[in-house]
């Protein structure tokens, strides 16, 4: 496997760098924007790589650190995310802004990676979720705004997720929320 390349900055585009090694070998790079902002034409540079061979596709994708890297080749072992959407994915944002994003639940946020619908981007939170190994907000991927906020003030008032999810599809969703409430607070007494 190949760790870095570490050489001179030939060129640099939007979204590619060449990298001349000492050893005379120039190699075309795959980089996000926040990275080629960083490369300096002309000036000597160390870029983290991973590299790809698919039927299609045959290079470097190349990541600002290590983090960014271990996240890549996680999501492009997942089903249907593939090279090309893994490195949009982690070249859109930082890390931990994803970490956060996909903890949260936002699904609004995913979706405006390149390539991503709403569909992938609740796969994609799920994902990242057990990269991170945290708990995802599942409430956010699945419900709308009025359930959303039913099992935010059920939450307010102690009950516990496991609970409100049991007693949920009991809850008549044509009912205002204040009435849900009153429902959701019957049939949790009850349980």
């Amino acid at each position: 496997m190949i760790y870095s390349i570490k050489g001179t900055v030939k060129k640099v585009s939007s979204s590619k760098v060449v990298v001349e090694t000492p050893a005379g070998l120039s190699f075309e790079i795959a980089i996000s924007p926040r990275l080629v902002g960083k490369l300096r034409l002309g000036e000597s540079c160390e870029v983290l790589v991973a590299f790809v061979s698919t039927e299609k596709f045959f290079g470097f994708y190349g990541f600002e650190d290590e983090q960014q890297r271990e996240v890549f080749y996680k999501l492009e072992a997942v089903s249907g995310i593939g090279h090309k959407l893994a490195y949009n994915i982690v070249s859109f944002s930082k890390v931990k802004e994803l970490q956060k994003k996909a903890q949260a639940g936002d699904v609004e946020f995913f979706t405006q990676i390149p390539g991503v619908g709403k569909k992938t981007a609740r796969k994609l939170i799920v994902e990242l979720s057990q990269i991170f190994e945290e708990e995802v907000s599942f409430s956010k991927l699945f419900l709308d705004k009025e359930d959303q906020l039913l099992l935010e003030i059920l939450k307010s008032l102690g009950f516990k997720m496991t609970e409100i999810r049991k007693i949920l599809p009991k809850v008549d969703k044509s009912k205002p929320v204040e009435e849900r409430v009153k429902v959701a607070l019957k049939y949790l007494s009850e349980s």
